[in-house]
C-alpha cells in the first residue's frame, strides 16, 4: 500500500539549501511506495518548483508565532494541519523548521500520525529542542555537526545521520561558458565564485578582503558574488567600491541554473562562519570544481584538506587569500582536488543513496 507523506514548509519561496534538498528528495522518491504532499505557508518559487515535479501542494496562511496572539494562532494552525492530515489520509509527517515541528507534532499527536524532524541547523534551539524531540518519533540529522546538538539526549536510537545528496548525473563537468562571463568581459579570466544566500555568516566580507590582498599580484583573478538582492548585498557593494575593487569583484543575481553557473567558475569558495552541511560544497565538487571551505560544521566531514579540497579557518581573510593563491598558481593541484572531489560526491553524497536511506526511515515508522 502506498504511504502518504505530509511535508510542511513555513515558506512558499526557495530559501537556501534546505528547500533545494527537499526538492531533490521529492524528485527521486519512489512514488509507488510513498506519495508526497506538501503544505506551504504561502506561494512562491518553492510552490512552483514542487508543482513542476508533480507534487501536490496546499497553501495555508501561517504567520510567525510571536506577540500576544501567538498561542491563539498556534491553536488555529494545529487545527488546520489536523484537518489536512485527516482529509488527505496522511500516514507520516516530515518537517524541517522547529516551529513547524511544534505545530505539526501537536496535530500529529491528535491524529495519531508519527512525525520525522529533519534537522538542518546545528545551533541549539534550547527549550524548543527538548519539546520538539518529545513530539518527534524519529530525527534525521544532515551531519555529525548537527547531531552534536542533541548530545544531551538519551534517545540516540531516534537519531539517523543522513547526509544531503546531489544528483551527480545533473551536477557533473560540462560547458565552461556562462552569460556572466560575457556580461563582465571575463571570457578568458580566472574567476573565483561564492554562491547562495548573501548573509554575513557566509563569509562574503572575508572574500572581499582576500580579493583586496590578491589583486595587486594576480590582477587576472576576478571574484563573483552570486545571490539574491538584500540590504547586506548592497552593503558589500559599497565595501567593494570603497576598496577600489569594482573591476575585480562582480555581483550577480541569483541564478536558478546553478549547474551552469558552477561549471563556469574556476574555483568555488565556501568561507562560512558556520555551516551545518554545505550543499554548494558538494554541488561544486560534483561538477569537478576545486573547493575551498572552512573547518566549521560539516566542512571537515566532506573535505579532507589537500586531498579533495582545501580547508581554512573561518573569519580569516589572509588564510583564504593564501589558499586562493595556491590554487590559482597550480593547475595540477586544482585538477587533482577537482577529480577527487567528484569521486567523493559520487561515492558518499549521491541523491539516490540519500533517498534510499530516508525511505528506510519511512519504512521503519510507517511500514
Amino acid at each position: 500500500m502506498v504511504k502518504k507523506i505530509l511535508y510542511i514548509e513555513l515558506s512558499g519561496e526557495i530559501q537556501g539549501g534546505g528547500h533545494r534538498s527537499l526538492l531533490q528528495l521529492l524528485k527521486f522518491i519512489d512514488r509507488t511506495k510513498y506519495l508526497p504532499h506538501v503544505l506551504c505557508a504561502g506561494s512562491g518559487s518553492l510552490v512552483e518548483a514542487l508543482k513542476a515535479i508533480h507534487v501536490d501542494v496546499d497553501i495555508i496562511d501561517m504567520k510567525p508565532l510571536s506577540g500576544a496572539a501567538a498561542l491563539f494562532r498556534m491553536s488555529g494552525y494545529v487545527r488546520k494541519i489536523f484537518r489536512v492530515i485527516k482529509s488527505r489520509q496522511i500516514d507520516l509527517i516530515h518537517v524541517t523548521a522547529p516551529r513547524a515541528v511544534l505545530i505539526a507534532g501537536l496535530a500529529g499527536r491528535m491524529a495519531g500520525v508519527p512525525l520525522i524532524w529533519h534537522v538542518r541547523i546545528e545551533e541549539s534551539d534550547k527549550l524548543y529542542d527538548r519539546l520538539n524531540l518529545w513530539l518527534s518519533d524519529e530525527l534525521i540529522v544532515i551531519s555529525r555537526a548537527v547531531q552534536k546538538r542533541f548530545q544531551w539526549s538519551a534517545t540516540r536510537k531516534k537519531i539517523h545521520l543522513i547526509y544531503n545528496g546531489v544528483d551527480t548525473e545533473d551536477f557533473c563537468p560540462g560547458n565552461h561558458s556562462h552569460p556572466f562571463r560575457e556580461q563582465f568581459n571575463l571570457e578568458q579570466e580566472f574567476v573565483v565564485g561564492i554562491l547562495g544566500q548573501i548573509l554575513e555568516i557566509k563569509g562574503h566580507g572575508e572574500l572581499i578582503q582576500a580579493a583586496f590582498r590578491i589583486h595587486p599580484e594576480l590582477p587576472r583573478v576576478h571574484f563573483l558574488i552570486a545571490g539574491e538582492e538584500n540590504p547586506y548585498k548592497q552593503a558589500l557593494q559599497r565595501q567593494v567600491e570603497a576598496m577600489g575593487l569594482t573591476n575585480t569583484v562582480h555581483f550577480y543575481d541569483f541564478c536558478t541554473d546553478v549547474v551552469s553557473l558552477i561549471r563556469s567558475l574556476d574555483l568555488i569558495v565556501v568561507p562560512s562562519y558556520s555551516e551545518a552541511f554545505g550543499r554548494v560544497t558538494i554541488e561544486s565538487m560534483a561538477c569537478e570544481k576545486p573547493v575551498i571551505a572552512t573547518y566549521t560544521g560539516a566542512g571537515r566531514e566532506i573535505i579532507h584538506h589537500g586531498d579533495n579540497g582545501y580547508l581554512i579557518p573561518p573569519r580569516d581573510p589572509e588564510a583564504l587569500a593564501c589558499a586562493v593563491r595556491d590554487l590559482v598558481n597550480s593547475d595540477s593541484i586544482r585538477e587533482s582536488l577537482a577529480r577527487k572531489g567528484r569521486e567523493t560526491v559520487v561515492t558518499f553524497f549521491d541523491i539516490r543513496e540519500h533517498v534510499r536511506k530516508v525511505e528506510e526511515v519511512y519504512r521503519g515508522i510507517a511500514g
